[in-house]
């Protein structure tokens, strides 16, 4: 969970119309306003069933159907012609995070701050290169 969900609330990032001509661009999720995700409560895992036709069905692993040529999940006796039902491991879980909406406008300057920031680490990382150069020789 937190090298997945987690992880992309903190370092993810969604197409949205900011760019110019409100093209679609990746945009942080951090420059949307989302922060501070944490698990509040997470569960073992369970067995359930789907039948594909019907969805899940209550009763975990001793799902049947009634009726002549009934299903029977315990047994695996399907009923010729039936659907193969679905075995799944479910994970119950709650996440939240802090949201303060920042409106497009807000969001374009981020950006913008952010390549500014981009370019100028750029240009000290040559002339940092240029002088490690030097001191080399």
């Amino acid at each position: 969970m937190n090298n997945t969900l987690i992880k992309y609330l903190e370092e993810g990032a969604v197409e949205l119309p900011d760019g110019k001509n409100d093209e679609l661009v990746p945009v942080p999720l951090s420059d949307m306003g989302i922060s501070h995700p944490w698990l509040v409560k997470d569960t073992k895992l369970e067995d359930f069933v789907i039948h594909p036709d019907m969805g899940v069905l209550d009763g975990g692993d001793s799902v049947r159907f009634g009726g002549a040529g009934a299903m029977d999940s315990e047994g695996g006796g399907e009923a010729p012609g039936q659907p193969e039902l679905i075995r799944l491991k479910r994970y119950d879980f709650v996440v939240q995070f802090f949201w303060r909406p920042t409106p497009k406008t807000e969001r374009r300057l981020i950006a913008e701050q952010r390549r500014q920031a981009e370019a100028q680490r750029a240009e000290q990382g040559e002339g940092n290169e240029f002088a490690d150069a030097e001191m080399s020789n």
